[in-house]
């Protein structure tokens, strides 16, 4: 099989430098200095997230905190790895080719640890929004059919996939030639290599999006409208009932809400770099020296800081391990965690509703035969505000739709992009 030189290095790409090697120099200087200190942030702060959770066993035994737990683990050493490949950084020249540096150029000159455990990250989040999806949308068919050795299972599964994905087109396409590392350039042709990049770009990028705005959407939606049947607390005569409801609202609304800002960083820290790589596989020159893309890579890094922050500033559970670890003598044991409350609540919540929903409906219609009134406008105020809303989202939607393409367009034209006006004229 004759293969294909592709010139341009493949998704991590690296262009011939300026004929400023002064400024390029220092440009490369700072960018290697503040992925050092992202690669030692990153490392230091999932390590201590893991040492937190792992230290209290309330925390440590929930399914959530094993999920956060592998999260933190698997973000700690792409961290690891990305500061490693910083400081022993080569450019793959000198080489000859004995089987040691074929192993060189392959699985280190490729950065093959740093993205592979980049992509594992990706899919750690991914299944554990699956998890929260499962169990919140599906609680019975959660309860039937996922079982440890299920949740063990995807967890394994998060932490193969990068890797092996990674390997199956960076070790046939990198090769030692003339004492040359040539990583992620030799292809069966041309057309090969932009169906790998398009198909990377959906895995690593696409595919885990959809997966987050449609989970979270649904398990909104679903959370809204057992609020809505459900009565508040205050509603309920039985004292064990009123705590179960009010634990389970709050337990709800914080991990959800954690889990909300994880994956809204993963979009933020991802999308610039992936839609740049998406436009260079679709034909469309892109600078990969440039400030935007080294900015994107960047920003890909930097993900695995933000997660530590996020729970620091919102997981109830994280806090709680944190004042355990370093005030024991000041924190009172809790009888059970947020996600033993929300065990427990999400499979009996139901009944509970089918149980209250007579006594709602008894209130609903005293309060009708009280005051006539109250019960018109309250109603009356729910639907003018659900059409308002309603409305005025469908006209940000249209105008998202309609101007995006363009406006990315024309944005990567004044960073100094080649872009063919002419071809999205519509």
């Amino acid at each position: 099989m004759t293969s294909v030189n592709v010139t341009t290095e493949f998704v991590r790409t690296t262009i011939e430098p300026p004929s400023d090697s002064t400024v390029m120099s220092f440009h490369e200087d700072v960018l290697k200095i503040v992925t050092i200190f992202i690669g030692v942030l990153g490392f230091t702060g999932n390590t201590f997230i893991v040492i937190v959770m792992l230290s209290c066993q309330n925390v440590r035994v929930q399914v959530t905190n094993i999920y956060l737990i592998n999260q933190g683990i698997v973000d700690a050493l792409a961290s690891l790895f990305l500061t490693s490949f910083t400081l022993t950084s080569s450019d793959g020249t000198g080489l000859s080719e004995s089987y040691n540096d074929q192993l060189l150029c392959r699985l280190w000159l490729t950065r093959f640890p740093v993205w592979g455990t980049v992509m594992s990250s990706t899919y750690s989040l991914l299944v554990l929004t699956i998890d929260r999806y499962c169990r919140i949308v599906h609680p019975f068919m959660y309860k039937k059919h996922f079982s440890k050795r299920i949740v063990v299972g995807m967890i394994i599964f998060a932490w193969f996939v990068g890797p092996l994905y990674n390997i199956s087109w960076e070790w046939p396409t990198s090769d030692v030639i003339d004492g040359q590392c040539l990583a992620f350039s030799l292809w069966p042709s041309a057309r090969t290599a932009q169906m790998v990049g398009i198909t990377t770009v959906g895995l690593q990028y696409f595919f885990p999006l959809f997966t987050f705005v449609y989970c979270y959407s649904r398990i909104i939606v679903v959370i809204r409208s057992r609020v809505k049947v459900a009565p508040q607390p205050t509603q309920l005569s039985n004292q064990s009932f009123r705590a179960r409801a009010t634990n389970f609202r709050r337990a709800m609304k914080n991990t959800i809400k954690t889990l909300i800002l994880v994956a809204a960083s993963f979009v933020f820290c991802w999308t610039v770099n992936e839609m740049l790589i998406f436009m260079y596989f679709l034909g469309y020159p892109v600078d990969f020296s440039g400030t935007c893309y080294q900015f994107s890579v960047v920003a890909v890094f930097s993900n695995s800081c933000i997660n530590p922050i996020i729970y620091l500033a919102h997981y109830d559970d994280f806090r709680y391990a944190l004042r355990k670890l370093f005030y024991k003598s000041q924190v009172v044991e809790l009888t059970t965690s947020n996600q033993d409350t929300m065990d427990s609540a999400q499979m009996n919540y139901s009944r509970i509703i089918i149980v209250i929903r007579g006594r709602v409906k008894v209130a609903h219609q005293l309060a009708v035969l009280s005051n006539k009134s109250f019960p018109v406008r309250a109603n009356n105020f729910r639907r003018v505000m659900k059409n308002t809303i309603k409305t005025l989202i469908l006209v940000a939607a249209r105008f998202v739709f309609c101007w995006t393409f363009n406006e990315i367009f024309f944005f990567m034209y004044f960073l100094g992009y080649v872009v063919e006006l002419a071809d999205i004229s519509f």
